[in-house]
């Protein structure tokens, strides 16, 4: 068969010499440490919202402006990391960006109450924030029991946050503002402790062809990707708010939220389960029409219980649907190039859903929050369809 013949085959993998070290568990749970502590100002992006609006005085707009210039930091450090990450000592390069993340969020303590200086640093903090995370993806993806070790990963993630929404309101409303800021400070700190275990590098992956139309089938799923996070995130940011509109209680909106997170723990775990017994694409699909469902029952006026529950069950259907999205994509990845662009994708959806949304909210309504994010889970579904449908019948 010649060259121009060729179907793209599977990248082949030679083994580093560190790849042996890289599988210690000490080793993994430093990157999984980097993988929960990096992006916690996402993880909390409810509360540090409501502490924004609350204790520093700023309006909605304001809040839409910094948290996606925040997230865009993070988007940026994913983009770079396609020159740098195979490149550059990642040992080096998480101490460095743990480090300075730990100084950003000491500074924000300080200028919380300058919006131009604030909105600086808080973007250098993101930026720092999505190298750890950059790092952890990527060095996770070099191991052997990447799906295991992904799911401890994301259930880590759930479980930490899970907790500080039970604990942070009370710190939020003794400290401010501040108390925010001091447990990102904190979690920079335990990332920093993490990078004395991580690798300096990981496997080295050689270039597979990019022939055959199917090679680029991941890209409906990078786009998919892209709108399913613009979603969770246009929704995710004023949840906190669309309580605190509805006259709910700091403690009472701290509990959906660290119930949701916590409950949501088993739906990451269980949908490796669940893909033995039932096709990807309808998992998908339920837990798309179960976000809509949620979305719909926050329009308009609605009670606590309705609040706790639709807050539940869209976190459940959230991060049931995130591990599927990724082996979708990784599964008909043939040339081995695109699975290491989820994260900047994701990242791409992630800081454009608050700064999307604060564009129609007029008049103290959250309605369009709804609206908005309802849009794209339905675009997320279609993006997808294509290749779920496609790997279910194989």
């Amino acid at each position: 068969m010649t060259d121009s013949m060729a179907v793209a085959a599977e990248p082949e993998t030679v083994v580093s010499p560190g790849a042996t070290a890289l599988d210690s568990r000490t080793t993994v749970s430093a990157l999984i440490c980097l993988f929960i502590m990096g992006p916690m100002f996402f993880l909390l992006m409810p509360l540090y919202v409501g502490a924004l609006a609350d204790y520093v005085g700023l309006n909605n707009q304001q809040i839409g402006t910094l948290t996606s210039l925040e997230l865009l930091g993070s988007c940026l450090a994913s983009l770079s990391g396609l020159f740098w990450i195979r490149k550059i000592d990642w040992r080096k390069t998480a101490t460095a960006s743990a480090l300075a993340l730990l100084v950003f969020n000491l500074i924000s303590t300080i200028v919380s109450d300058n919006l131009g200086m604030l909105i600086v640093i808080r973007m250098g903090s993101g930026f720092s924030s999505g190298c750890l995370l950059a790092i952890a993806i990527v060095a996770l993806g070099d191991t052997t029991r990447l799906d295991r070790n992904f799911a401890f990963a994301i259930a880590g993630q759930l479980s930490l946050s899970g907790a500080l929404f039970f604990l942070l309101p009370q710190l939020i409303t003794q400290h401010g503002v501040n108390a925010v800021f001091g447990v990102f400070a904190g979690s920079a700190l335990f990332a920093l402790i993490a990078c004395i275990f991580v690798p300096g590098r990981g496997r080295e992956h050689s270039q597979a062809r990019l022939s055959g139309g199917g090679a680029w089938r991941p890209l409906w799923g990078l786009a998919g990707s892209t709108s399913f996070f613009l979603a969770q995130t246009a929704f995710w940011a004023f949840v906190e708010r669309m309580g605190a509109d509805a006259e709910f209680s700091p403690e009472f909106i701290g509990v959906a939220l660290g119930v949701s997170t916590l409950v949501s723990i088993g739906a990451a775990l269980g949908v490796g389960w669940l893909t033995q017994v039932v096709s990807r694409f309808w998992i998908m699909l339920v837990a798309g029409l179960g976000e809509l469902a949620c979305l719909a029952a926050l329009m308009g006026g609605f009670s606590a219980t309705t609040y706790f529950i639709a807050v539940v069950l869209f976190q459940i259907c959230w991060n049931g649907w995130v591990p599927i999205q990724m082996a979708n994509i990784a599964a008909v990845d043939t040339s081995g190039r695109f699975t290491v662009l989820i994260g900047l994708f994701q990242a791409i959806g992630v800081a454009s859903g608050p700064v999307l949304v604060v564009q129609f909210l007029t008049g103290g309504s959250f309605l369009p929050v709804n609206i908005v994010s309802g849009v794209f889970v339905i675009l997320a579904v279609l993006l997808f369809a294509p290749i779920a449908i496609d790997r279910t019948s194989t």
